[in-house]
């Protein structure tokens, strides 16, 4: 598992989407570890999981603008022993909220899980295990109605990210889940540590674009890539330009990651 500082506030601030000429400094909010963001009602909520490999809960903020955030407020608490990584809100068809989100056991044993969420701020209530041997999920609906679940395969050898279709938001498809991107050997992927994680997948114009962090992410190498596909599924195929966030492009941005 990667717990990356200065990622998803930093990526949406270097992009200028803080609003039009809305002052900003970033970074926005630090230290701060695998954030998601989704916007929601009107606002940007925000959630990390508060302390790094040992997070005990995830920490919840809002934001009107993505610059000016409310204060934190703890959310999900786990028991002892048990470890919060990575997460991702989902609003369904029917208006539903779901935490997705990557547990660790104690001896390591991690796992994507599924809560559902009475507001963003819960109460929630756990639905169980979706995945054993995954961390960073994301979930995507696309045009046709299917509901898709990305996540990094953490098993010993693979370090890819994988996608399951899903039936509902906390029933997989009876079919197999497929390794959508594959770490590439050299380049930023690579560097001692091949891995690819933390994927967000955006469909625009007709495309899917996976954005994706690669590599150790203790090293100044880490960085942001993206793949295209033209089904949820795959092939994906790297931009030419990969990366595209890196310490190299944007110096004193050390290990960006979570794109989202």
């Amino acid at each position: 598992m990667t717990l990356r500082h200065l990622a998803t506030l930093l990526l949406l601030a270097l992009l200028g989407l803080a609003g039009p000429g809305l002052a900003y400094q970033n970074p926005i909010l630090a230290p701060i570890n695998d954030p998601d963001c989704i916007a929601l009602d009107g606002l940007f909520h925000l959630i990390e999981p508060e302390g790094g490999k040992q997070a005990a809960h995830f920490t919840y903020r809002s934001s009107r603008d993505l610059v000016h955030w409310s204060d934190p407020v703890a959310i999900l608490p786990q028991p002892p022993g048990t470890a919060l990584w990575q997460g991702s809100y989902y609003r369904d068809t029917d208006g539903s909220l779901y935490l997705y989100y990557a547990a660790v056991e104690a001896g390591q044993i991690k796992s994507v899980r599924i809560a559902r969420a009475a507001s963003v701020t819960g109460p929630f209530t756990a639905l169980g295990t979706l995945v054993t041997g995954a961390i960073d999920p994301y979930p995507l609906r696309d045009p046709s109605g299917r509901l898709w679940l990305y996540y990094k395969n953490d098993l010993p050898g693979q370090k890819g990210i994988w996608v399951q279709r899903m039936d509902g938001p906390a029933t997989p498809a009876p079919v197999p889940a497929t390794e959508v991107l594959h770490p590439a050997p050299g380049g930023f992927e690579d560097n001692g540590y091949r891995s690819v994680e933390g994927p967000t997948v955006i469909l625009r114009a007709g495309r899917y674009f996976l954005l994706y962090s690669g590599g150790p992410f203790s090293k100044a190498s880490y960085a942001v890539g993206y793949a295209v596909a033209d089904r949820p599924d795959g092939p994906f195929v790297r931009a030419a330009n990969n990366p595209i966030l890196s310490n190299s492009t944007a110096p004193g941005v050390y290990s960006p990651g979570v794109p989202s």
